[in-house]
C-alpha cells in the first residue's frame, strides 16, 4: 500500500486553516483593519467601551518626536500582520485635543504604548521599540490574557 500523503500538502492545509481562522476572528469580533486614530476624548471612550473584550494598544506619540516617527512604521507593520487579529491598534497624538487622555494616563514621555483590556490598563512601555521587541511584548500580553480566560 503506498502512501500518497505529501508533507508539503499538510503544511499548505495548515496555512489555509490558519488564514481561514484569522478571517473568521475578524468577522466575529469585527476588528478594524486599520489603526484607529483617537482625536478627542469621545473617540477614546467609544473605543474602550466598544472593544472592552479585546486588548487595545494605544501608541501615545507626537509629530515632533523622532523616536515616535521611527516607531510609527513598525507599529503599522505589526498591525497589518496576524497581530491585527488579536489586538486593536490605536494612535493618540498627545498634542491633539485627545491629549487630555495622555494626561489622565500620566504619560510623561513619548512614545508610550499602553495596553488596555476590560477598560483597564494592563501594561505600559515607554520608549521606541524595534519590531522584534514589540512582537515579544504582544506575545506576552496575548498569553497573559489567554491565561486569565482559562
Amino acid at each position: 500500500m503506498s502512501n500518497n500523503f505529501d508533507y508539503n500538502d499538510d503544511i499548505e492545509i495548515q496555512q489555509i486553516r490558519k488564514k481561514k481562522e484569522e478571517e473568521l476572528l475578524k468577522k466575529i469580533f469585527a476588528l478594524p483593519d486599520k489603526i484607529i486614530h483617537i482625536n478627542n476624548p469621545d473617540d477614546f471612550n467609544k473605543l474602550i467601551t466598544k472593544y472592552k473584550d479585546i486588548p487595545i494598544i494605544i501608541d501615545f506619540w507626537a509629530p515632533w518626536c523622532g523616536p515616535c516617527q521611527a516607531f510609527g512604521p513598525k507599529f503599522e507593520q505589526v498591525q497589518k500582520s496576524e497581530w491585527g487579529n488579536y489586538f486593536i491598534f490605536a494612535k493618540l497624538d498627545v498634542d491633539s485635543p485627545a491629549g487630555i487622555i495622555a494626561q489622565e494616563f500620566g504619560v510623561a514621555g513619548v512614545p508610550t504604548i499602553v495596553f488596555i483590556y476590560n477598560e483597564k490598563e494592563i501594561y505600559r512601555h515607554v520608549g521606541a521599540l524595534d519590531k522584534t521587541s514589540f512582537i515579544s511584548i504582544l506575545q506576552k500580553i496575548k498569553n497573559y490574557i489567554e491565561n486569565q480566560l482559562n
